[in-house]
């Protein structure tokens, strides 16, 4: 069985997970300029059951790497990773052009408390604090680990374009893709998640210092081969 997410140098940020705003409607698309962060990463360890429902679990432990891949230092929210979309791709060159066998897109919980005046107070300094914010030199790399876990179907999936179970599974060995929300929305008003006019504030404020990330981050294709992987039958 997998074990416990462990977090490397990506820092823990003291506020929990389930305190985060969905990226859907409060983070900026992965895909806006050029990138200063490179996602990459390996399989670890995996591990499939099958219940006899209509569903097989796929539960993977990654080692993850965030590379500064530009000339000017990255800024980075002391957080948990939290995947927001997982990406099941034949072949690495499918990713550019869009084609995959699965996609799948989950959401952090929303916040039931007020914690953006908080945040903000807490946030907003003349210059990053170290307690929040984590610095990435260029060429410096950060590292981390984490287990995800997520259902695929034996006949149809939420995404009504993602392949079945045998499909995906015949296709092995796959490459998979992860995208981890970087920035929390949390920290703005909740009218003004939209827009984020205050973290977009404090990018340009510190931008002497480095660049704020507020995008999401996709990685790299990561090799993906079912072969190997124990299969259990356990009902959880």
């Amino acid at each position: 069985m997998l074990g416990k997410s462990s977090i490397g140098v990506f820092c823990l940020l003291v506020y929990s997970v389930a305190a985060i705003f969905p990226c859907s409607t409060a983070m900026p698309k992965s895909n806006q300029g050029p990138r200063l962060l490179r996602l990459s990463g390996k399989i670890v360890e995996g591990e499939i059951t099958d219940d006899g429902s209509n569903n097989v679990k796929l539960a993977l432990k990654l080692r993850l790497e965030i590379k500064n891949v530009g000339s000017k230092n990255a800024l980075i929210l002391k957080r948990d990773p939290v995947v927001v979309a997982r990406e099941i791709i034949a072949t690495p060159s499918d990713a550019a052009q869009g084609k995959y066998l699965y996609l799948l897109r989950t959401l952090p919980s929303i916040a039931r408390n007020a914690e953006w005046e908080e945040l903000q107070q807490r946030i907003n300094k003349p210059t990053p604090p170290p307690d929040l914010i984590c610095e990435l030199a260029p060429n410096e790399t950060s590292t981390l680990e984490i287990t995800d876990w997520f259902y695929i179907g034996k006949k149809a999936n939420i995404d009504p374009q993602s392949k079945s179970w045998d499909v995906i599974r015949q296709a092995s060995p796959v490459s998979l893709q992860l995208t981890l929300q970087v920035w929390s929305g949390d920290i703005e008003t909740y009218v003004d998640r939209e827009k984020m006019s205050f973290s977009r504030k404090l990018q340009r404020r510190w931008q002497q210092v480095g660049e704020l990330q507020l995008e999401s981050l996709t990685s790299d294709p990561i090799p993906l081969d079912f072969a190997p992987f124990p299969v259990s039958t356990t009902k959880h």
